[in-house]
């Protein structure tokens, strides 16, 4: 096929800012019969080899969400991303999670303590650091990279400086990103930044500068 150089470069230079998988992510859950969780599987691998983003939340506690799991390794997928409640995938022996071993990422889902229902500031420290020991173990297991995805409300809830201290403590060296549930006030999280631990505070700018660049 001819081209010219000027357009082979651009052409080459376009794939590389899109990375190894130029293809938009195909995304799904786990909801659902275990059938129709297959059927929609194997439709999405009918696409063609592209990046496969799992947002299972507390779906990924069904007994049957391992197995589903261990399905679309041998599907073709090129990358596959696990967001939701890992707590209990980190409850199974090292040897069942070796078999997850393909998957490329594993993101524990959790909640600011106005959003979780019935919550108080010792059962999110637990979440976080039930979620902590899970993404350890499955990082070992498998050598998937992990990270931590908070959700947060528009306004500081209480307690929510203990809940982010309790992150720090628990998850001092994983990634973690937070998102808000609405339009955020940068104003109200202002106080709440300076008082935070360098990696806290830079993940809730960070989340302030895409909830203003996605209005």
């Amino acid at each position: 096929m001819k081209s010219s150089s000027f357009g082979t470069f651009v052409l080459r230079d376009k794939t590389q800012r899109m990375g190894r998988n130029p293809k938009k992510p195909l995304e799904m859950g786990l909801s659902g019969t275990t059938r129709s969780v297959k059927v929609e599987m194997v439709r999405l691998a009918q696409s063609g080899p592209a990046p496969l983003q799992v947002r299972a939340g507390a779906d990924l506690l069904r007994p049957e969400a391992h197995a589903l799991l261990r399905e679309l390794l041998r599907l073709g997928f090129t990358e596959i991303t696990v967001r939701g409640d890992v707590t209990a995938l980190g409850r199974r022996s090292r040897r069942s999670l070796s078999r997850l071993k393909g998957i490329t990422r594993f993101e524990a889902e959790l909640q600011a303590p106005a959003l979780a229902a019935g919550s108080e500031p010792a059962a999110n420290g637990t979440q976080a650091e039930a979620s902590a020991a899970a993404l350890h173990a499955l990082a070992a297991a498998t050598g998937a990279t992990v990270g931590i995805r908070a959700l947060l409300p528009n306004a500081p809830p209480p307690h929510i400086h203990s809940w982010l201290h309790s992150l720090h403590r628990d998850l001092p060296s994983t990634p973690i990103r937070f998102d808000f549930d609405s339009k955020a006030t940068p104003l109200v999280w202002a106080r709440l930044i300076d008082e935070s631990q360098p990696k806290i505070a830079q993940a809730l700018r960070s989340a302030l500068e895409r909830a203003a660049n996605s209005e």
